[in-house]
């Protein structure tokens, strides 16, 4: 309840103030002229026409002085990027997310879809770091444009380039017969290859 009672009169500060400004000033242009006392008392603004916030204000510019033509007021709008520059970074993120063309090869067992660049893990295929390969199980490409479907291939390749030959991560074989007494417990690391796409060919047909 006291915590309220000083809130309110915190909040009436400003219109206690202007309250003990308009008696002082009323009572010292008593002796003025009526005409100068109507145009003032025209010109002022009332008690009742002015918000706490307006007071407030007002208030806090004729103590610190301020000048209300300096100061920068807010723009209602939003500052926007111009146009050419918001076009030419969308067409940039399309062109990255959207590739040109790509294709599914089958190699070791597996499918993989593949674009010009990408880098692959794929079954150990023979040859030396930097080899050229060429994969032609080709089942499909696609592009923005078109889309081609082999039964059950295509008459297209890949060509790969072999970046490292590598083992993948360890997995353990663990073998029990009950009651036999046979524990058995093997490691096995799968070689495979990593590739990285040069090109993708389609042959006329």
């Amino acid at each position: 309840m006291l915590a309220f009672k000083r809130l309110s009169l915190v909040s009436r500060a400003p219109f206690l103030a202007l309250q003990r400004a308009a008696s002082s000033s009323s009572s010292s242009s008593s002796s003025a002229s009526s005409f100068s006392a109507a145009e003032s008392s025209a010109s002022a603004p009332t008690l009742a026409s002015l918000s706490p916030v307006k007071i407030s204000h007002d208030l806090m510019m004729q103590k610190y002085q301020i000048d209300a033509s300096v100061l920068v007021q807010p723009s209602s709008t939003p500052r926007s990027a111009p146009a050419e520059t918001a076009n030419s970074e969308k067409a940039e993120v399309q062109q990255v997310s959207k590739p040109l063309m790509f294709a599914i090869v089958a190699t070791g067992g597996k499918q993989y879809k593949v674009s010009v660049g990408d880098v692959i893990l794929a079954e150990k295929l023979e040859g030396d770091i930097g080899t050229k390969i060429t994969l032609d199980q080709v089942l499909m490409i696609g592009s923005q444009a078109e889309t081609l479907v082999g039964r059950p291939l295509l008459p297209a390749h890949v060509m790969a380039t072999i970046e490292e030959q590598t083992l993948a991560d360890k997995e353990m074989v663990f073998k029990k017969r009950r009651r036999k007494n046979y524990r058995r417990t093997i490691g096995h690391r799968q070689p495979m290859t990593v590739l990285r796409i040069e090109d993708i060919h389609v042959e006329q047909f």
